[in-house]
């Protein structure tokens, strides 16, 4: 089972690799926001674990900053987290 501990920890890798994805890409959070639908305040609370993302969104998220899914997802081992 997974402790709020390790909740936080995945998202907050989530957050991270979308904020490092983003910048790379050199795109701003109100351009992400409009590309997925939503608002630079979204993804400024996505990238630091305020609120969760859903799988749905994580996949726009990933198509608009032109990335595998996978690359969001790095830095985490899944048996470590489980």
């Amino acid at each position: 089972m997974i402790s709020n501990e390790q909740d936080l920890l995945i998202d907050g890798t989530i957050g991270a690799n979308i904020r490092a994805r983003r910048q790379d890409a050199g795109v701003s959070q109100t351009q992400l926001g409009v590309a997925i639908g939503g608002e630079a305040r979204q993804i400024e609370m996505y990238e630091n674990a305020v609120i969760r993302i859903s799988a749905s969104r994580l996949v726009r998220i990933a198509r608009a900053l032109g990335v595998m899914i996978e690359d969001l997802y790095a830095g985490l081992d899944a048996k470590a987290v489980v």
